[in-house]
């Protein structure tokens, strides 16, 4: 919680750059201009940010992979996509506020959050395979 407000601030001024709207802290004026997101906790890239991690050290454990360099750029990688993502799906929903449901919990939330499993997954696998290869 130390560096919440920080780490909100720049997620909601990478939005706010994005969709072309003024920020305040960490909200964002929707494309309307009547209404302000804001990026609460479970909204940051942080917490995506995290499951990456969690991923990534994860299949290192599992599969016995030594942590080099080209991995260390895998996890790299999957922290991007999983921040990339999420500032995509913030993005939406300033531009799209009448669809704020749909793409904060339902169905454009749960296509987000396969995506990034998904994407997340493809990249922990190809570091996997990656390491193996390199560390026979």
């Amino acid at each position: 919680h130390l560096f919440a407000q920080p780490i909100l601030a720049l997620d909601a001024g990478i939005v706010g750059g994005l969709i072309n709207s003024p920020v305040d802290g960490n909200l964002v004026k929707v494309a309307e201009g009547r209404t302000q997101l804001l990026i609460g906790d479970q909204c940051s890239s942080v917490h995506n940010i995290s499951l990456a991690i969690v991923l990534w050290t994860t299949a290192a454990a599992l599969f016995r992979v030594r942590i080099d360099r080209q991995y260390l750029w895998i996890g790299s990688g999957m922290i991007a996509f999983m921040f990339v993502l999420n500032v995509a799906r913030l993005a939406a929903i300033g531009l799209f506020p009448r669809h704020f449901e749909l793409l904060h919990v339902g169905t454009g939330a749960v296509l987000i959050g396969w995506a990034g499993l998904i994407g997340a997954g493809f990249l922990a696998g190809w570091g996997v395979v990656g390491a193996h290869r390199r560390q026979q």
